[in-house]
């Protein structure tokens, strides 16, 4: 198990549904990441039946993690 890899039921659905959601991603600038589009993956998980305090809380802790993660490979490609 990695670090990161949800525990929970609804974690590992908030986690599948940003998976998923890699096509809604906000940019800024040059193309830096700010994050998923949280308006449709929300969409997707009230079609998808999912616990939406859960997701409430969760969906916006993926997508700061997810769009740290793309800026530090952002970063170290603009330095090679």
């Amino acid at each position: 198990m990695t670090v990161n890899a949800p525990r929970t039921g609804p974690g590992r659905h908030a986690w599948s549904l940003g998976e998923r959601c890699w096509g809604q991603v906000r940019t800024v600038g040059l193309g830096h990441p700010l994050g998923v589009d949280l308006g449709p993956a929300l969409a997707l998980a009230t079609a998808e039946g999912a616990d939406m305090r859960a997701m409430a809380i969760l969906l916006p802790s993926y997508s700061d993690g997810m769009a740290e993660g793309l800026a530090k490979l952002i970063a170290e490609r603009e330095h090679e």
